[in-house]
């Protein structure tokens, strides 16, 4: 019997229910984080994160709320409209974590890689990473020289 229990844990970890549950959290998320951004409210973009967050930008590492909260603002105030879209999301308990696209209306575009943590039924972002798209093509490039070693 125990046997088979863990089976069934094991296929509804791994079911599309499962994925399709972490898809609608990243995109209930986007969702939250791009209508704040868009009505230009930092400090309701900064809720959506963990006291103790991290955000990787091409600009810098934001530590915490309070950073997050300063970078978010000087962001809305060079490019007041978002335009963000969960593209694949996974859950493994209480960790979510997506990948989405983001394009602001006059440049860049860009990816983002999202770690949510589910603190008492609440999902909140651990951790965010973004990059834009004009820094992919440099990076497959230096991919691409020679190699030195012989």
């Amino acid at each position: 019997m125990k046997l088979r229990s863990l089976g069934l844990a094991a296929a509804l970890i791994t079911s599309p229910a499962y994925a399709d549950e972490a898809m609608t959290v990243a995109q209930e998320i986007v969702s939250k984080w791009q209508t704040a951004y868009n009505n230009g409210d930092a400090a309701k973009v900064a809720a959506l994160y963990t006291e103790d967050a991290i955000w990787v930008s091409p600009t810098g590492i934001e530590k915490g709320k309070a950073e997050i909260e300063k970078a978010v603002a000087n962001l809305i105030k060079r490019s007041p409209k978002l335009t963000v879209s969960a593209v694949g999301a996974e859950q493994n308990g209480n960790v979510l974590w997506y990948y989405s696209n983001y394009m602001f209306p006059n440049g860049p575009t860009g990816y983002s890689g999202v770690t949510l943590v589910n603190d008492a039924g609440s999902w909140h972002i651990a951790m965010h990473t973004t990059t834009t798209e004009a820094i992919r093509p440099r990076l497959l490039r230096l991919g691409d020289a020679p190699s030195v070693v012989q």
